[in-house]
C-alpha cells in the first residue's frame, strides 16, 4: 500500500501564528486573550456552529476566515497540490473517534454510505491492534462544528477527509501517558492501512 501511495504530510502547529502582535507564547493577542482555535479558522461554514465571539473562548474561531499565518500557509499549500490529493486526515486528541463530514450540519453527505465504510474499516482495524474501540461517528453527531478543515477539504473535493480524535476517553485527557504514544500510533496506522485498501 506504501508503494501506491505517495504521502504529503503538513505539520501544523497549534500556536495561531498571527502577525507580530503578540507576546510570550506567540499567541495571537484578541483583548486580553490569546490566540483563536485554528480549527474553528476555515472557510466551511465559517462562524456559525460550535463556536464563540468570546476571544478568550477555547472555540473563537477569528473575525474571519483564514486570519491565521498557519491556517493560511496550510490552506494554500494544500489547494496547490490539491489534484494530488486523495485523502486527508487531521490528527487530533482526545476521545477515540473517526469523524466524517459533516461537522456544521447535520444533514449527511451524498457520500455517507463510502463514509461509513472506510470509518468502518479504520476503526475495526485499530480495535484488532490493542483492543482499543474507536466509535465511527458524523463530526456533527460529536458536536455542530464551524470552520473545521476536514469539511473544507471535503467542500474542495477531497472525498476521503476525516479527522481522528486519539487516545484516550477522558481518564487523562490531553495529559495522555508517555507509555501510550506508541501503542496509540501503532493502532492508528493498522487503522490507516485498512482505510487505504478501501480507497
Amino acid at each position: 500500500i506504501i508503494k501506491q501511495w505517495y504521502q504529503r504530510r503538513v505539520r501544523a502547529r497549534r500556536p495561531s501564528g498571527c502577525k507580530y502582535n503578540y507576546e510570550r507564547n506567540g499567541r495571537c493577542i484578541y483583548g486580553t486573550c490569546y490566540g483563536i482555535d485554528p480549527n474553528r479558522n476555515w472557510d466551511a461554514d465559517f462562524g456559525r456552529n460550535g463556536v464563540s465571539s468570546n476571544p478568550c473562548s477555547d472555540v473563537y474561531p477569528g473575525k474571519q476566515p483564514f486570519t491565521e499565518n498557519n491556517t493560511k500557509a496550510m490552506r494554500d499549500y494544500l489547494l496547490k497540490h490539491l489534484n494530488n490529493l486523495a485523502v486527508y486526515l487531521s490528527f487530533h486528541s482526545y476521545s477515540q473517534l473517526f469523524l466524517k463530514p459533516y461537522g456544521y450540519k447535520t444533514s449527511p453527505p451524498s457520500d455517507r454510505a463510502h463514509h461509513d465504510s472506510v470509518g468502518a474499516a479504520y476503526v475495526a482495524a485499530v480495535e484488532q491492534t490493542h483492543g482499543k474501540q474507536y466509535r465511527n461517528i458524523r463530526a456533527a453527531e460529536l458536536y455542530p462544528a464551524s470552520g473545521t478543515s476536514e469539511d473544507y477539504m471535503y467542500d474542495q473535493g477531497i472525498l476521503n477527509s476525516y479527522t481522528l480524535e486519539l487516545r484516550d476517553t477522558g481518564r487523562y485527557g490531553f495529559r495522555l501517558p508517555a507509555s501510550q504514544i506508541i501503542p496509540t500510533a501503532e493502532e492508528n496506522i493498522r487503522g490507516f492501512l485498512a482505510m487505504m485498501k478501501k480507497l
